[in-house]
């Protein structure tokens, strides 16, 4: 997950910060956008074209960990294998004397996030919003990939309103779990935050030299009642999380809450949802919304595609459009 979207850091001229390299490949840099857990992410110039993109670079203290480089090269093949228009779109995957980037689109607009706590919005527009955001994961899911880290921020938003999902870094292709092995003697779960909203990675001991690092643990706060308990993430956690965004969306409160990542994790393990405020989102939105957030995945929706369908035809009955 980035902690900006593509356009609230300032510019920074590479020449005066070491940290951003002045070329990678034929891109020219222009300033760094964003940073997550993994990687940088800068704006560039394609001078071939004349267009500006994205570049993502495995971040500086990560550039000698060959399992991170990996792991970039396949969220390019992720990205690249969906083509959707409400899915980010990967040109290339380059070396540099940095290492590994991709080049991707870059999109001039708020996270889904940002758009989502910038004002009240009717239950119509959000739901409008929320169903080409939900296109585009069902598009993966088509594909047989699965996001494994589906939320708010990791949704971008162009000024032709059009979302885009992004930030493949966890996906994985038909359930095969995605692991490594370190050097550690944790035994619980590595937090990067400590608000609920940041990605975690689950750590499980094998002796007291080693641990089982799976990537694919998630955020604690859209993170499935399974994934919490070690499992591997599928098209249902998936759902779940979307169903917990777009729950988010309409009434500005999760449905599961905590003080602290634990806290909510449990929430979400034991099903206590905080009910919703009052609010005129319709009976029929929410009881589709609460399923898709159903403790045991085979409670939820048949697929994301199936929700999202159900969505169009009760909103098309009750209301006409």
């Amino acid at each position: 997950m980035l902690r900006s979207n593509f356009v609230s850091q300032p510019s920074q001229d590479p020449a005066t910060h070491p940290r951003v390299p002045p070329r990678m490949g034929r891109f020219e840099v222009i300033r760094e956008i964003g940073e997550g857990g993994m990687a940088t992410v800068y704006e560039a110039l394609d001078p071939s074209l004349g267009r500006h993109v994205a570049l993502k670079l495995v971040r500086a203290d990560k550039r000698d960990d060959s399992y991170e480089h990996e792991r970039l090269i396949r969220e390019a093949k992720a990205i690249a294998d969906i083509e959707h228009p409400n899915v980010i779109t990967v040109y290339e995957v380059g070396r540099c004397s940095e290492g590994v980037f991709i080049a991707m689109e870059y999109v001039r607009g708020p996270t889904l996030r940002t758009w989502m706590r910038a004002t009240p919005r009717p239950w119509g527009e959000v739901t409008r919003m929320l169903l080409k955001v939900g296109r585009g994961l069902a598009a993966a899911h088509a594909r047989g990939i699965t996001h494994g880290d589906f939320k708010p921020a990791n949704v971008i938003i162009g000024g032709d309103e059009r979302p885009r999902v992004l930030d493949f870094g966890l996906a994985h292709c038909g359930g095969t779990r995605a692991s490594r092995r370190h050097e550690s003697s944790s035994s619980a779960m590595s937090y990067q935050s400590l608000d609920g909203e940041h990605s975690i990675t689950h750590t499980t001991t094998i002796d007291n030299e080693e641990s089982e690092t799976i990537l694919f643990a998630g955020t604690p706060a859209y993170m499935a009642p399974e994934q919490h308990k070690g499992e591997a993430p599928d098209h249902g956690s998936d759902q779940f999380s979307f169903a917990t965004v777009l729950w988010e969306a309409l009434y500005r409160q999760r449905p599961f809450l905590g003080r602290n990542p634990f806290l909510v994790s449990q929430a979400i393990i034991d099903d206590r949802q905080t009910p919703p405020p009052v609010s005129r989102v319709p009976a029929w939105l929410h009881r589709i919304v609460d399923q898709g957030i159903a403790n045991k995945p085979e409670d939820r929706h048949e697929s994301i595609a199936s929700m999202l369908a159900a969505v169009v035809f009760a909103s098309r009955v009750m209301h006409g459009y």
